[in-house]
């Protein structure tokens, strides 16, 4: 076990805006009004430095983030959102914070320590590393088990390791050809897994030592050979798979056959467009309607997500609108999985919710 971390328990905190978070109900659905009218709240100033990392739980009530400044915080958001907790992991840094889901109040992070790489398991009330996951080379990122029971990781050294929760080696590896990134779909029966070469590998969760079972060729969507997948990200109701490029692409696949559903455009200006440059981690809203992801303009931008059977074509426009708060790019976004709540990153913590909407409106 670690050495316990500097503690800073804190609470009520003073935080921009008022009103109170729209609880959801079963009687409205999100609606493209909805997100036009999604406003800044509060902001939270904590991290020093850019946020690395961000995390609803399961019930909505706590927000965690990791940061550049080498600290996590955790938020509690019910009528009032207050900052209740401030860690540092002065020693291992911390980056790509996520809820363990495995019952526990514990969460778990990597470390960006130049010298020791790991995944850690991170006791939120304790303030203790319970477990450690030795790397060979820095987490570029990981994908969380939706019961918290493995872990697929990404490493800078281009293999892909799962984690059993339970034991500290790898309990499997998958070589890449280049940077990876990974996802669980919804119900945790099937991973995909970005090995580079513009290539989306297929793999049964449950019997991952028989080999990928299917493999999505995205070349032809593309069209650069050195271009690479920063982002995959399944539907909530798995039905789909959203992929992101450092072309600033947002490529959704059915995800059974890998079809392209839908190609996302930025509204940004062609001209500001960097080549191999990542935009931000997307997310889908809960009820999967709409896809956000944050902009090198600062902006978070939305789109309608793509609906199997619907006639519109790969190349319609589905872009909803951009949503202005930020300085600089809002590289982490979460939607509250309970509420009208949506919450953002660059350097200071962003939390929106649809202005002037009824207090009984809601989403299923």
């Amino acid at each position: 076990m670690d050495d316990p971390m500097q503690l800073d328990a804190m609470g009520g905190l003073e935080s921009e805006g008022q009103g109170v978070f729209v609880e959801s109900s079963n009687k409205l659905a999100l609606s493209s009004e909805h997100m036009q009218r999604m406003a800044v709240c509060r902001v939270f100033k904590e991290h020093q430095k850019r946020v690395n990392g961000m995390d609803w739980s399961d019930d909505g009530v706590h927000l965690l983030t990791s940061s550049d400044d080498e600290s996590i915080r955790l938020y509690e958001c019910n009528d009032a959102a207050v900052c209740r907790k401030a860690l540092y992991s002065k020693k291992y840094g911390v980056e790509h914070a996520k809820f363990a889901r495995n019952g526990k109040p514990q969460a778990l992070c990597a470390s960006t320590s130049e010298s020791e790489h790991a995944l850690r398991l991170w006791d939120l009330w304790r303030n203790e590393f319970t477990q450690v996951f030795p790397l060979p080379a820095q987490s570029l990122q990981f994908s969380l088990h939706p019961q918290g029971t493995l872990a697929l990781e990404c490493s800078r050294d281009n293999v892909v390791r799962l984690f059993s929760l339970q034991q500290q080696k790898p309990i499997a590896k998958i070589q890449a050809y280049g940077p990876s990134c990974s996802a669980f779909d919804p119900d945790g029966l099937v991973f995909a897994v970005s090995l580079g070469q513009r290539r989306l590998h297929m793999f049964d969760a449950t019997n991952y030592q028989s080999g990928q079972f299917g493999v999505f060729d995205l070349r032809q969507h593309i069209p650069t050979a050195d271009a690479q997948i920063t982002s995959v990200v399944f539907s909530p109701d798995g039905s789909s798979i959203l992929v992101v490029t450092d072309l600033h692409q947002l490529l959704v696949l059915e995800a059974f056959e890998g079809h392209l559903m839908a190609s996302l455009r930025f509204n940004i200006p062609p001209s500001e467009l960097t080549a191999h440059r990542s935009p931000g981690v997307p997310c889908f809203s809960p009820d999967g309607q709409f896809i956000m992801c944050g902009g090198v303009d600062g902006s978070i931008h939305v789109w309608r997500a793509p609906v199997a059977g619907e006639e519109l074509g790969p190349e319609a426009d589905r872009w909803v609108c951009k949503l202005d708060g930020h300085a600089g790019l809002p590289r982490h976004i979460a939607f509250n999985p309970k509420k009208l709540l949506l919450a953002s990153g660059c350097i200071v913590t962003s939390l929106w919710q649809p202005k002037g909407l009824p207090t009984e409106g809601g989403m299923q």
